[in-house]
């Protein structure tokens, strides 16, 4: 009985982390409106957000509504866009995008993955100069997203 209750503590609270951030980086607080919370030393974030899936919202559709908004209406770059597929066998999109904020450039990696009533965005950014060494580690991260 008890190694039962040890099995199932340890199931939660192996549940109430969505993702492994990189080694670098540090767990913030439950935060509303978010799944998951991380920052590293230099200030960039990583979050996981997850929203209800209306009919019909596949990851076309979602992919292309978020390149709407981020490229042509709020003016970023899109850098990249590749299928990717988590530890676990999801399939989702990867979007690199780039802007500029205070004269410096930015990187923005923007996961997307949709099912029939979720859809779970991994989202990172900060500085490119930060941000791009810690690509691959991030790309880890999305891929161990649970």
């Amino acid at each position: 009985m008890r190694a039962l209750l040890l099995f199932a503590f340890a199931l939660t609270l192996a549940s109430c982390t969505v993702i492994d951030p990189p080694p670098s980086w540090v767990t913030l607080d439950d935060r509303p409106g978010r799944d998951f919370a991380a920052v590293s030393a230099q200030g960039s974030r990583l979050t996981v957000r997850r929203h209800k899936n209306p009919t019909g919202g596949t990851l076309a559709f979602w992919v292309a509504a978020i390149k709407e908004e981020l490229v042509d209406g709020r003016g970023y770059s899109l850098l990249e866009s590749i299928d990717v597929r988590t530890d676990s066998g999801r399939a989702g999109t990867e979007l690199l995008l780039g802007t500029d904020r205070e004269l410096k450039p930015h990187l923005y990696l923007l996961a997307v993955f949709v099912d029939a009533k979720k859809v779970t965005l991994v989202e990172a950014g900060g500085e490119e100069a930060t941000l791009r060494p810690e690509l691959p580690a991030l790309r880890a991260s999305v891929r161990s997203l649970r």
